[in-house]
């Protein structure tokens, strides 16, 4: 075989040898490289896991407190003492625009009410919030009016977001299911009769929730209750309440 022949094969399989440019150029090369990382914008990078929800990462608790509600991936935990009531709240956010609720509430200790509750955000803007929650739970009273039977309560709440506080509106109606017991005594014996009424409560609540930080507010508010109506009258009262809160996941 020729010595042309044997160069053309070498050529095919191993390919061109390096002409004096490519050896100059790879002479000049620094041994070592970095390659070229493309910046990415900020606005085109992935969101992060906290801020996935109803904007839970901007939003204040005081916000959340106005409108009873806090959004998908937010806990917020609150207590309030005034007269004639006190009671203590803790709500948590579990998307969908729902969250739960659990609460006690008192009237000067005498008449107790623990219920669990569930929150819908109805209308969610800018500046205006507007949610519905129910919530179910037993009252009992001690004294002598003692009662005692299955409670359940609509409220709806209207709530401003302004800059450092939220001015809020809240209405409720309140259902208690009551059993009566009548003891006859008689000189055939003792009977014992069961009866069952409704009492109702009316409740209306106008305040504020100041923002101390963005976990931290202060609700100032002015209540007016009507246990037992139209039997019983009215009944005024305030409280100041402290709440806290922040994310869950």
């Amino acid at each position: 075989m020729s010595v042309a022949a044997i160069l053309s094969l070498g050529t095919f399989f191993l390919g061109a040898p390096a002409g004096p440019a490519d050896a100059a150029a790879s002479a000049s090369a620094p041994a070592t490289s970095t390659p070229e990382i493309a910046e990415v914008p900020d606005e085109e990078a992935p969101p992060s896991p906290h801020t996935r929800g109803l904007g839970v990462d901007v939003e204040s608790v005081a916000h959340q407190a106005a409108a009873g509600f806090s959004g998908d991936g937010r806990w917020q935990v609150g207590a309030s003492a005034g007269y004639p009531w006190w009671g203590a709240r803790a709500q948590l956010g579990i998307g969908h625009g729902l969250s739960t609720a659990v609460e006690l509430q008192s009237a000067l200790a005498r008449r107790w009410r623990p219920a669990i509750g569930l929150t819908s955000l109805w209308l969610d803007r800018p500046r205006v919030r507007i949610s519905g929650e129910l919530l179910l739970g037993w009252l009992f009273q001690v004294g002598e009016l003692a009662r005692r039977g299955p409670n359940a309560e609509l409220r709806l709440r209207l709530a401003l977001r302004l800059r450092r506080a939220a001015p809020y509106l809240m209405l409720g109606s309140q259902h208690t299911l009551l059993a009566s017991r009548t003891t006859i005594e008689a000189a055939s014996g003792t009977t014992v009769r069961w009866s069952a009424r409704g009492e109702w409560t009316g409740w209306a609540t106008l305040g504020v929730v100041a923002a101390v930080s963005r976990k931290w507010g202060i609700d100032l508010a002015a209540d007016l209750t009507w246990v037992d109506a139209p039997a019983t009258a009215a009944i005024p009262g305030a409280h100041i309440g402290l709440v806290y809160g922040g994310l869950w996941r």
